[in-house]
């Protein structure tokens, strides 16, 4: 716990330039899904980021 989020993140290989995109893409596709109403599209979308982000900071 004593290593600062951002080191973290990098030293865990999140700070991905792809990965960032995917993440991008993803938070995207939630906010226009929210715009347009679609509150399942919005909590599908969200669950979906949700595991993806769990999976990629636990340990392998």
């Amino acid at each position: 716990m004593g290593q600062s989020l951002c080191k973290r993140l990098k030293d865990d290989g999140i700070d991905d330039p792809a990965r960032i995109r995917l993440y991008v893409a993803e938070h995207r596709l939630t906010y226009e899904a929210i715009v347009c109403g679609d509150a399942d599209a919005a909590a599908f979308y969200v669950e979906q980021h949700i595991h993806r982000v769990q999976r990629d900071i636990t340990p392998q």
